[in-house]
């Protein structure tokens, strides 16, 4: 089994759409994997999205943590991205 290596991206990749949630990026070695916090999971855990960059720029360490658990877990979308 190869070890997974996640490493993310802070760039102006990162899409803070008010209606779906948040989409950023990360790496496992050279393939690029896109994960997206829907808006209900931001708003429960990290206030509401209408501020969604400040929140998620404040928030980024606990949201890339809960994006690598999903990851790591291999909880995968159908396109090999990671909802949370």
């Amino acid at each position: 089994m190869t070890e997974r290596t996640l490493v993310f991206d802070a760039n102006e990749d990162d899409d803070y759409d008010r209606f779906e949630g948040v989409t950023f990026w990360g790496n496992d070695g050279k393939k690029r994997i896109r994960y997206r916090i829907s808006r209900p999971t931001f708003d429960d855990k990290f206030g509401h999205l209408e501020l969604r960059e400040r929140a998620f720029i404040n928030n980024r360490s606990a949201i890339e943590e809960l994006a690598r658990r999903r990851y790591l877990n291999g909880y995968l979308e159908s396109d090999g991205s990671v909802l949370i």
